[in-house]
């Protein structure tokens, strides 16, 4: 009896061990700073219920945004934190004597430099340093470039403390130092807002899940032949007609509230207004100015139904566009406008008798005309730059000013022509990063062609598993330094033929939360070294269950039990 009471008190001590030197050999945080430094063999430090958050700025106006997230740094501390029980096999102590310990009762923030007056890339200094104990031990400190950087600095805060099941926030290191900035300065999600529509709340939430990872970009892709979902200030028949039943669009009030939640949390908001393809729910309101809409043979005149497209030929038409976008312009806060250019279905052309031709060499004048010669410069007189999909570029060889930038979805190919050429891109290929693939197909398939579609995959099966997510780099295909520097950075795309709020947050998290860490800290250590899956899956569980306690439904990364024994679940 003796011997196997000892026995069991060596095994308990023994996983205590191993648990205690997996979690002091690193820092559990997601994504992974570029540079840190976490020591055990303290106390146990407790962040103090009352502990002073002090911010000294130079930028007096972002005061406001900071105390806001000082608040919700407490919020996530305190109530909605986490108590690790599920990262210990069972049976294996976890948390340290209630009581013990030292009280961290100060968290001094410094922002070194004003915040810049632009939002445009290259401007924004998201780097930051936390480190503690400091202050004779009792403190926390922080140090950033920017109040942006200040935010991430925030988000990191809320990693490093666990909750007790006692009550109180512990942290399972004694010292801990870090110095972090991201590898890319766009780190984004597509929302397709048109083939379904999202309430204002769901969006807000949509934000609060980015801020968690660390992302700064949302782009919002507001209309399509599907349905307009967006107020346009003097124009209000768009939405009242376009939307799927009246209501069913973001007011000029809701995109403000938007646009505010999301800066209050580093996020910038680009919307996209695609054109001149994904545009036929305009017809509603103004059919005078779509070719094609909804027609029968829609494969004939579309990637999905229904068809739709701007005529390119029209100077009416070209006039009501530009009306569009200098009522809208000015309502957005990003510097940045996206105005699409990806599908772009040459047989609608057929229909417009001033071009009456599918040939590309005939539409590429009108499309120039259109998009080079009238949009993009309406774009830029309200202060912005314009973003286009990657065809107007590589596949109708447009010549883009060089301020526009490229988004690309279709190869690693494709962000290495889009950059040799000259041009920023921002990249996200559908083989990794596009998040709707794989669910199967969402066209109803009639009997004749039963066979042909059996066993009813989509366009682009199969599922993007969070490791392949993980796998890919938007500047893979690029070796050349100089080169690189013009990728931005990615996004995942999240399209919403079959995915709305009731299943979002399955369908994107953790998946994006991969391609965050690629995004913020490269795919890559410090060594060089790609990061391994099974470093990273013991991480991803930990923000999971932090992003549950926060209302996001995320699903779980494995078996329960995988999450409990780390390393027993490997191939």
């Amino acid at each position: 009896c003796h011997l196997a009471h000892s026995m069991r008190v060596t095994i308990r001590l023994f996983l205590l061990l191993v648990v205690t030197c997996f979690i002091d050999s690193g820092l559990s945080l997601w994504p992974i700073p570029r540079s840190y430094d976490a020591q055990s063999g303290g106390p146990v430090l407790w962040f103090s219920p009352d502990a002073r958050f002090i911010y000294n700025t130079p930028s007096p106006g972002a005061n406001a945004t900071i105390q806001r997230a000082i608040v919700r740094t407490r919020d996530q501390l305190f109530n909605n934190n986490l108590i690790p029980w599920m990262l210990f096999p069972r049976g294996t102590p976890f948390e340290p004597a209630k009581g013990s310990g030292v009280q961290l009762n100060l968290v001094n923030i410094t922002q070194t430099k004003p915040d810049s007056p632009s939002q445009e890339y290259g401007q924004v200094d998201e780097s930051y340093e936390l480190s503690y104990p400091v202050a004779g031990g009792t403190g926390i400190a922080i140090t950033a470039g920017s109040s942006v950087g200040v935010l991430h600095a925030l988000t990191t805060l809320t990693q490093l403390f666990y909750a007790h099941s006692a009550g109180g926030a512990y942290s399972q290191a004694a010292k801990v130092q870090i110095s972090d900035s991201p590898v890319y300065e766009h780190r984004g999600i597509l929302v397709d807002l048109a083939r379904q529509h999202y309430s204002k709340k769901f969006v807000l939430h949509i934000l609060d899940s980015l801020s968690f990872n660390k992302m700064n970009r949302i782009h919002m892709h507001i209309s399509d032949s599907q349905a307009w979902n967006l107020d346009i200030p003097n124009l209000p028949e768009i939405s009242q007609k376009g939307a799927y039943r009246p209501g069913l669009s973001y007011s000029a009030g809701d995109l403000a509230e938007i646009q505010a939640y999301a800066a209050d949390r580093g996020i910038q908001c680009i919307l996209e207004i695609d054109m001149p393809g994904h545009i036929g729910s305009l017809w509603f309101s103004h059919p005078e100015h779509i070719l094609a809409y909804n027609e029968d043979d829609w494969q004939k005149y579309a990637a999905e139904p229904p068809s739709g497209q701007i005529r390119l030929a029209n100077s009416n038409t070209t006039a009501f566009v530009q009306q569009i976008l200098k009522n809208l312009l000015p309502t957005l806060t990003s510097p940045y406008f996206h105005t699409g250019g990806d599908e772009v279905n040459k047989n609608v052309y057929t229909l417009e008798k001033e071009i009456a031709s599918n040939n590309q060499s005939v539409i590429t004048p009108f499309l120039k005309a259109f998009l080079v010669d009238n949009i993009h410069p309406t774009v830029v007189q309200a202060g912005k730059t314009p973003f286009v999909w990657e065809e107007m570029l590589l596949d109708w060889s447009l010549p883009l000013d060089k301020s526009a930038i490229v988004q690309v979805w279709l190869s690693d190919k494709s962000v290495y022509d889009v950059t040799k050429a000259g041009y920023r891109a921002v990249g996200g290929i559908y083989d990794y990063w596009y998040l709707d693939c794989g669910r199967g197909q969402w066209i109803d398939i009639t009997p004749p062609s039963y066979a042909a579609n059996y066993p009813f995959n989509d366009w682009c099966s199969p599922w993007r598993s969070w490791q392949l997510v993980y796998s890919y780099d938007p500047a893979q295909g690029i070796s050349d330094p100089e080169q690189r520097k013009l990728v931005l950075g990615g996004e995942v795309h999240m399209w919403s033929e079959t995915v709305d709020e009731t299943n979002f947050d399955q369908i994107v998290w953790p998946r994006a939360s991969a391609a965050a860490e690629v995004l913020w800290s490269g795919r890559v250590d410090s060594s060089g070294q790609n990061r391994t899956l099974t470093d990273a899956s013991r991480r991803l569980w930990e923000l999971r269950e932090r992003m549950v306690l926060r209302g996001v439904a995320v699903g779980p990364i494995q078996a329960k039990f995988c999450e409990l024994y780390p390393g027993r679940c490997e191939l």
